[in-house]
């Protein structure tokens, strides 16, 4: 009885065990996650690939990037962030104030809405610049699922300056950015991606159509001369 005893508690141990194996490993996140504001510095990402951040109903996940070589690499921290009223605008960017020197640098993630909010995608908006005398650099940024956008002089319609942003194309819930940023002399500082969204609640009912007014209109005449002639 007593070998019996054991020989369950053995399997039912090698059975949780195995659970324990099966279970696929939770993807780091990034500081700051679930709330308004999150960041998280290149090396963090190169030490946890799966990283994903939450910032209010908006998941940022799928990150990569090339190049970004500066003489401070300690200041390359991605900043994310939600403003406006429900998180209207969300923006995604990286700046590093001792300049990045390599000639090509990318930059790629996706941006999806979660929780079953109601909204979607609208429009987005890019831009690169440099704070460094004598800096040259030319930039490509694409959005899927959005109509395609010029890219003049490092800066794409960005939503501070005159200009129209690229838009989404309806039912978007999701799509993957693509930043390259071509040295060409001294380097570049910053950059950002800024997108908007919009409800997608149904309208609201409007007027009964004209027949169903009319029905509605005869109801209460009959319901009228039945209450008269249960005064009579």
């Amino acid at each position: 009885m007593k070998t019996l005893r054991n020989l369950t508690l053995l399997a039912g141990l090698t059975a949780g065990l195995g659970v324990l194996q099966a279970s696929p490993a939770q993807a780091q996140v990034c500081t700051g996650n679930n709330t308004s504001t999150a960041s998280f510095t290149l090396a963090f990402l190169d030490a946890n690939p799966g990283l994903t951040c939450r910032v209010g109903d908006k998941v940022y996940s799928n990150f990569s990037y090339t190049g970004f070589t500066a003489s401070d690499a300690a200041q390359n921290v991605v900043n994310m962030s939600e403003s406006g009223v429900g998180g209207l605008q969300h923006t995604i960017g990286m700046m590093n104030t001792s300049g990045w020197t390599s000639a090509s640098n990318t930059f790629n993630y996706t941006i999806t809405v979660v929780g079953g909010t109601g909204v979607e995608l609208d429009q987005w908006a890019a831009t690169g610049s440099s704070s460094i005398i004598g800096s040259g650099f030319n930039s490509t940024v694409t959005a899927t699922n959005s109509a395609p956008s010029p890219n003049p002089n490092g800066a794409i319609n960005a939503f501070s300056t005159v200009g129209t942003p690229s838009t989404f194309n309806a039912g978007t819930t999701s799509s993957t950015f693509n930043n390259t940023f071509n040295v060409t002399s001294n380097a570049f500082t910053s950059f950002d991606n800024s997108l908007t969204q919009r409800s997608t609640a149904s309208a609201t009912p409007g007027p009964l159509p004209i027949l169903g007014a009319a029905a509605a209109f005869g109801s209460v005449r009959k319901l009228r001369r039945f209450s008269s002639l249960l005064k009579a």
